[in-house]
């Protein structure tokens, strides 16, 4: 297994937070802003208000991605952090 971690301070539009790859992969997602009201929303590259699933302040959450899936994530309001723990299984 291969871990690897980074930080992304996101905007109102969706980016790229854990590209595809060609194994499956656990990720960890942290809303790693302070207060109330600061959601974190992910899911696929269409994700919006509407449709995402949020993360609230302080919580972390744990992903199963199949080979293939990607993730994206954005943030209301704009400019919160977003910790993330990518574990890839090894060929």
């Amino acid at each position: 297994m291969t871990i690897s971690q980074n930080q992304f301070t996101l905007g109102t539009v969706a980016e790229l937070v854990c590209p595809a790859d060609r194994n499956p992969q656990r990720v960890f997602l942290h809303n790693q802003a302070t207060g109330t009201t600061k959601l974190i929303y992910f899911g696929n590259k269409d994700v919006t208000l509407a449709n995402g699933v949020h993360i609230d302040v302080g919580e972390t959450i744990q992903l199963n991605l199949n080979r293939g899936e990607a993730l994206y994530a954005f943030s209301e309001p704009s400019g919160l952090k977003l910790g993330i723990l990518r574990q890839k299984a090894d060929e």
